[in-house]
């Protein structure tokens, strides 16, 4: 059996002991009060919690003001073009044919990009932009 609303997800499987479940709700305060319930309804039978648990660190947020106009363009323009295709579908001569700028320029840009996002992306995953796991 399988109910779902307002994206809380609950799925039993019967097994020697009775019935087991799998709860998993979006924000921790609606499990809080389905096991309050559980627990004030409970007459005849009884419950138990093996394990509490999250499954999803949550969305991790990448700030991007510090991407200059220039280089959101050539990098929006970069992944459109398929630059970052694998194998890849453009050169950067051809970008920096479409930005009438210099292949040298155009990866300093592109650089300037992936540097920010990739050590942005480490440090909400690691709190520490230091922290190397080896």
């Amino acid at each position: 059996m399988t109910v779902s609303q307002h994206e809380t997800r609950a799925t039993t499987d019967p097994d020697e002991a009775g019935i087991r479940m799998t709860l998993s709700f979006p924000e921790p305060d609606a499990a809080r009060e389905l096991l309050l319930f559980l627990g004030r309804s409970m007459e005849d039978g009884s419950f138990s919690i093996d394990a509490v648990g999250s499954t999803d660190a949550g969305p991790h947020v990448i700030a991007v003001d510090d991407i200059t106009d220039a280089q959101r363009s050539t990098a929006s323009y970069a992944v459109a073009c398929g630059y970052y295709d694998n194998p890849r579908s453009a050169r950067l001569a051809d970008i920096a044919a479409a930005f009438d700028r210099s292949e040298s320029a155009i990866s300093q840009r592109l650089n300037a990009v992936e540097r920010h996002l990739v050590r942005s992306f480490v440090d909400a995953n690691d709190g520490e932009s230091g922290a190397v796991d080896r």
